[in-house]
């Protein structure tokens, strides 16, 4: 079998190709120019706060190194703001709507909803309606699970190109390092829980027909669990450096039998949040789950309802 046969007979492939190979390079350039942007706003903000702040612009002069962690410790709103930004705009919003779109460029006729299908062959009335002339139709209870698999493979295609990049690019040269990168990103499967919950907006304006739900709609949920589950991360991690600063323990310093009790430490200060995205994730996963069930429904009795009128309709 060719290759290109060999796509076309698993278009899952294609899909999870397009997650990988344009999603992530998309969202990797939209952030660095958002980025960018944030980070000029913030250093005209910081230049402001100095400009009342005599005497940490006198220590900006003399070490800027110090003044740095002192500006850190003593207006932690600012920085917060800065990774509220990071987290919501920079990260959710634009990871959440390259991922649509990555969708979006390969939605098939088999996600669109009336679309024939063939008949099955064990005879299993619940996935088709018949209709006149002996060809079928697949139902929305059917075309609504496609959408979501193809929108989740598009999702699990960009993480695995993200995990790869934090790995191999972001993270220290150190085995272990990479590996608790690794399994530390694998436990919270965010970019396809998300991807899910954008489905049920998908299926809700596609095959529900609500005209209401748009772009905003379909990915705003997904938007506010991807952007707490950065944000608590990101504000962690900063008040984790804050406490390493007053401590002074800023510094690196070359590991020691005496040293050895910090890496337990680290692993108490990031307890908490850890504990929190974990029921972030819960959270985002029983959202879908109800919202999965209910819309079920409505699709199964939309199936039901045209069954009923194609049997009432006169043959043609």
């Amino acid at each position: 079998m060719s290759f290109r046969k060999r796509i076309q007979s698993q278009p899952s492939l294609l899909v999870i190709a397009c997650g990988f190979f344009l999603t992530t390079p998309s969202a990797v350039v939209f952030e660095m120019v958002i980025s960018t942007f944030a980070s000029v706003v913030a250093f005209i903000v910081g230049g402001f706060v100095l400009a009342s702040d005599s005497q940490l612009a006198k220590d900006f002069e003399s070490d800027p190194q110090l003044a740095l962690q002192e500006f850190m410790v003593k207006y932690p709103a600012l920085f917060i703001i800065y990774e509220f930004v990071n987290a919501f705009i920079v990260a959710a919003v634009v990871e959440e709507m390259v991922k649509y779109f990555g969708y979006r460029m390969v939605v098939t006729p088999d996600l669109l909803p009336g679309r024939s299908a063939p008949s099955s062959r064990n005879g299993n009335d619940e996935e088709t309606a018949a209709v006149g002339g002996g060809s079928s139709v697949k139902s929305a209870r059917s075309t609504g699970a496609g959408i979501t698999v193809a929108m989740v493979s598009v999702a699990l295609g960009f993480a695995c190109c993200e995990n790869l990049m934090y790995i191999f690019v972001y993270s220290p040269p150190s085995l272990g390092v990479e590996i608790s990168t690794l399994l530390a990103r694998s436990l919270f499967p965010v970019h396809p829980l998300c991807a899910a919950i954008q489905s049920i907006g998908v299926c809700k304006r596609d095959l529900e027909g609500d005209k209401k739900y748009g772009l905003g709609r379909i990915i705003l949920p997904a938007i506010l669990l991807h952007g707490s589950f950065d944000f608590v991360l990101m504000v962690a991690a900063y008040f984790m450096q804050v406490n390493t600063i007053k401590e002074g323990t800023d510094d690196d310093a070359t590991a020691t039998p005496e040293n050895e009790d910090g890496a337990t430490e680290d692993i108490s200060e990031q307890l908490p949040s850890m504990l929190m995205v974990f029921g972030l994730v819960i959270s985002g996963y029983t959202y879908y789950v109800v919202q999965s069930r209910a819309q079920t429904r409505r699709l199964i009795a939309m199936d039901n309802a045209s069954a009923l009128r194609e049997q009432n309709s006169p043959l043609v």
